[in-house]
């Protein structure tokens, strides 16, 4: 009867094997690959204890895993020193560490070489009345002697930078940069968002003072936390006095004899979540990761320059989490016309908007997410007119890929 059925219906009847030109699958925000510099696409374990019910934020099975989360940052930022969790953005942790510590009369260095250097630049103003900036262009990287000479004949109290500037995809050079800012002994304070937990770290070795990090990008979690990792020189800055300049981000409020405190409601399905995030860290391995991350910041450099693109960041200071491209007048084209093909990449900010365009390559972007981004730029520069080398893009990424397996 059902094929009976099925023969009347298309008895006579053509089939249309090709569909409309015009048709075109159109992809929503949920099924999009995220390509962005954080926040980045949740592993499903991770969704998955998003989704456990709500503790309680005082309850010990909870306090019990944020102290996991706040020892675990510690751990992957090469230091035993104390972590603060704050329920907010990264931006929340930057202006904590400072409004905990910087005064109106504080002497402060901000080293500004693109958009996050500069949010610790403005915070600082907002906080201190005596706010040194060293400008650098952005796309380079500050150096050695950028600090060197900032600090010559000077003296600051504090000093603020950040390792990976996720506006330009430079990575600073730590090692030096410490050095010379520590020969002049200002209480340092670093943006490590899109750094720990994917790149090198060394909290204790460089001798910093202050690190920020948050939940949503390079740890793999959702966002909406971010942490504070405190030296004991910082810590004896803050014991000073007896409060900051905001009450809410003040650490104060998050440290009872010498350990995590939860002095306010906590984010608790946040921090449940990156506990799992982490956990999938330490499976993985630190310096897998680390490897990891290397190899696709290569492959997406090799693609986009073997297309014919240009990069932003300053040769030898590239970035492993964000390859930022400079694609001049068509970069928020090129952005919306990679959401046709089912990919998001990330636009440029201030003074790059319209400029370049970011593709994130961190926490589980592997190569599969690296080779389908370099195909749909591909279609994308081709579908804008924008004048590339077709089809050389995946082709050196493979080759890197290819190369890293026989090694």
């Amino acid at each position: 009867m059902i094929l009976a059925f099925i023969l009347f219906v298309f008895k006579g009847r053509k089939a249309k094997l090709a569909p409309d030109a015009n048709i075109k699958l159109k992809y929503d925000d949920d099924d999009l690959l995220l390509l962005t510099p954080g926040p980045v696409k949740l592993h499903p374990r991770v969704l998955k204890a998003l989704s456990s019910p709500v503790r309680y934020h005082r309850e010990k099975s909870f306090i019990d895993s944020l102290n996991f989360v706040t020892k675990s940052i510690s751990n992957l930022e090469g230091t035993n020193n104390l972590t603060v969790p704050i329920t907010g953005s990264g931006t929340a942790a930057m202006d904590s560490a400072i409004s905990s510590m910087v005064k109106r009369e504080s002497k402060v260095l901000s080293f500004v070489n693109g958009a996050f250097s500069e949010r610790l630049y403005n915070i600082s103003r907002y906080y201190s009345d005596n706010v040194t900036p060293y400008f650098k262009e952005w796309g380079k990287a500050i150096t050695g002697e950028d600090v060197k000479k900032a600090l010559e004949d000077k003296e600051f109290d504090f000093v603020t930078l950040v390792h990976n500037e996720t506006s330009t995809g430079v990575l600073n050079p730590m090692d030096e940069v410490m050095q010379e800012v520590n020969k002049g002994g200002a209480i340092s304070i670093v943006d490590g968002v899109t750094s720990v937990g994917s790149d090198r770290v060394e909290v204790d070795r460089w001798g910093i003072d202050a690190m920020i990090t948050a939940s949503q990008k390079c740890l793999g979690g959702p966002p909406g936390v971010s942490f504070v990792t405190l030296s004991k020189r910082a810590l004896s800055v803050i014991e000073k006095s007896d409060r900051g300049q905001n009450y809410y981000l003040d650490v104060r409020n998050y440290i009872k004899g010498g350990k995590v405190d939860v002095p306010f409601t906590t984010a608790t399905p946040l921090v449940i979540a990156l506990q799992e995030a982490i956990a999938m860290i330490y499976e993985e391995g630190l310096d897998n990761r680390i490897n990891r991350h290397r190899l696709m910041g290569k492959a997406v450099r090799a693609g986009a320059q073997a297309m014919g693109l240009e990069l932003l960041a300053e040769r030898g200071h590239e970035s492993n989490t964000v390859t930022a491209i400079k694609i001049p007048d068509k970069a928020e084209s090129v952005v919306s016309q990679g959401k046709r093909y089912g990919v998001l990449f990330a636009g440029g900010q201030g003074k790059l908007t319209e400029k370049i365009i970011r593709i994130g390559h961190m926490n589980t972007v592997g190569e599969r997410e690296v080779l389908t981004g370099l195909s749909v730029l591909d279609a994308v520069l081709t579908d804008l007119g924008i004048a590339h080398e077709t089809g050389k893009g995946t082709l050196a990424a493979l080759k890197e890929f290819s190369s890293a397996g026989s090694n």
